[in-house]
């Protein structure tokens, strides 16, 4: 009986080891993590102050109304306009922006774009001409995988899941599916009202992030949307049967964004000059505070964005008053507080829409017609016909070897004994 209660206690001491083990390997490892970060914060807070105005290039004859990294290529951008124009931009080389398709002009514009997961050549645009197109930036080619036929019924927003599933909503609130191939797949209503804003989580592609003009943001489940039909059956039903969680807010969200390094948290850039940051899980909100941001009806919504690899900072556009010029603020997303301030004499617009590359060497900006590129001036020699920006010169060390430095001091003896 004693050797079988001291085996009893032996295997209690172990468990009871390896969870201390484990909790504090996952402190340190929580330590680590947080130094990461606070580490990146500050060579991105150094490294921003030398960031300016490089380049400047009127695309479009329509205000710019999406921006658009290439995943593989972090130096080319597509940008869409209110008259459905999409051009590429190679920001490094110094070239004019390239046009890939040729808008039909007025109620033709493309409001958001995504690259296709399965092919980096292929591109899905939604815009006020009733259509989901899927465009092949090789041969120019594109597929009409829905089209409304009504003019006052247009797709607003599109998101990309991994395995290729191109996910849609409308201005009447219909979430579409389609698979890689077009056929649609899922056709359900979650919202009552125009949807304004959706994505999906960058850690689990089964939730839809959604935002509406009902000024409420949502959690959804793919998975619990399987029957093709209306959620909204009830007259009084409040959500829809996918939804997870449920956030009203004090107006409506421009965008509602997860943080692409985390996912922790969702960034809402709401209409009424207010940034909100929520918890993803929960949708509790963690922190709010108001920035000159608020909605025009003939101005291209002002939408924040997250820093690619620091969690705790975002950059967003802002309106000029008082003292502040327009220009871009780059924020802390606990505290609100102002990191940096872009702005610059060849930028005076509002620039609504501002994304970094996937290397945060670049950030693109749109203010109406035009799109402005950003980066360090360090880099700027390395541009292929960009003019060297004015600086400090840099120090280089020279290694004299001992044989020199002797020949020398000689020299030097001789002349003054001359």
């Amino acid at each position: 009986k004693n050797k079988r209660k001291f085996r009893h206690i032996l295997k209690m001491d172990w468990h009871y080891g390896v969870t201390m083990q484990n909790s504090i390997k996952q402190r340190e490892l929580g330590n680590y993590q947080n130094y990461v970060q606070k580490a990146l914060a500050k060579k991105m807070q150094s490294s921003l102050k030398n960031f300016d105005l490089i380049s400047t290039h009127k695309s479009f004859d329509r205000r710019c109304e999406c921006i658009l990294w290439h995943p593989t290529y972090p130096e080319v951008v597509l940008a869409s306009s209110h008259g459905g124009d999409i051009c590429k931009w190679n920001v490094t080389d110094g070239s004019m922006p390239i046009t890939l398709v040729d808008g039909k002009g007025a109620g033709g514009s493309v409001v958001q774009m995504k690259f296709s997961s399965l092919n980096n050549g292929r591109l899905v645009a939604v815009g006020h001409d009733q259509c989901v197109k899927v465009h092949d930036l090789q041969t120019g080619v594109y597929e009409t995988w829905f089209d409304s036929g009504d003019r006052d019924h247009w797709p607003t927003t599109v998101d990309i899941s991994p395995d290729g599933e191109v996910i849609t909503c409308d201005n009447y609130g219909w979430l579409r599916s389609f698979d890689s191939s077009g056929l649609k797949t899922r056709e359900v209503r979650i919202f009552k009202c125009k949807a304004q804003y959706l994505e999906l989580h960058p850690f689990n592609p089964h939730i839809v992030i959604a935002a509406g003009n009902d000024k409420a943001i949502t959690l959804l489940d793919l998975r619990m949307m399987r029957n093709v039909s209306s959620y909204f059956r009830d007259p009084q039903a409040q959500s829809p049967a996918g939804s997870i969680r449920r956030r009203q807010l004090g107006s409506i969200a421009n965008s509602v964004r997860a943080c692409p390094s985390t996912g922790r948290q969702l960034l809402a850039t709401c209409q009424k000059g207010e940034i909100n940051i929520l918890d993803s899980a929960s949708l509790e909100i963690i922190n709010s505070f108001d920035h000159p941001a608020k909605f025009y009806q003939h101005l291209t919504p002002i939408k924040a964005s997250w820093h690619p690899l620091v969690p705790k900072m975002l950059i967003c556009g802002r309106y000029g008053g008082g003292d502040v010029p327009k220009g871009i603020d780059i924020l802390k997303s606990d505290t609100g507080d102002l990191v940096h301030r872009l702005a610059s004499n060849g930028a005076s617009g509002v620039c609504a829409i501002n994304e970094f590359n996937s290397m945060d060497s670049w950030i693109v900006s749109a203010s109406g017609h035009k799109l402005h590129g950003w980066t360090c001036l360090n880099d700027v020699p390395k541009i292929v016909g960009a003019k060297k920006a004015p600086g400090k010169r840099k120090l280089v060390s020279v290694s004299i070897k001992k044989s020199d430095s002797k020949s020398r001091k000689c020299a030097k003896a001789k002349n003054s004994k001359l």
